[in-house]
Parts: structure tokens; sequence; C-alpha cells
């Protein structure tokens, strides 16, 4: 979906940071952006279409449930704790 402008939020110590960088280096409708504090975040995921949520061992993400909170889809992993705070095709 080249058409569609994709924002990859992220944690200033996040340990994927360096290789998600070499994978979408050429992508030139992707923005990557450090969020250091949750004041941006609320805009982000105010204003946005919907969140992708791909997380690799999460117990618990928080996004994915501010997200739906905001009204907004999420599109994740069928794994941890995804499976217990996303219903499929309600949430």
């Amino acid at each position: 979906m080249p058409e569609k402008k994709l924002v990859v939020t992220y944690g200033k110590n996040d340990p994927q940071r360096d290789k998600i960088f070499a994978m979408i280096q050429d992508a030139q409708n992707i923005t990557c952006v450090t969020l250091p504090n949750n004041e941006d975040f609320y805009n982000y995921i105010g204003n946005c279409i919907a969140t992708i949520y791909i997380p690799i061992d999460e117990d618990f993400g928080m996004s994915p449930v501010e997200s739906m909170c905001a009204g907004k889809p999420v599109l994740g992993v069928n794994d941890g704790g995804l499976k217990e705070t996303i219903v499929h095709e309600k949430t």
C-alpha cells in the first residue's frame, strides 16, 4: 500500500530499532518516530486508521488496548497477551 503513510513508533531503548531501520530504509512512505513520552503517542493513535501490533514475546501490550479505546482497529499476531485483549472481528 505505497499510497498509505505508515508511522512506526518505538521506545528509545527498543532492541529491534536498528533492524527495523535497515528493513525500511528505502521505503518512501514509512516514517520512524521515537516517543519518549506519551504526549505525542495519543495524537498518533487518535489520528490513525488502524494500529498494527506485532510484538515478539509480549505478555501484554498496552498499545492495542489504547488503540481500541480510541475506536481504532488493531491488526495483531495471534499470540501472547493479544489473544486475551483482542476478540477477532469484534474489538
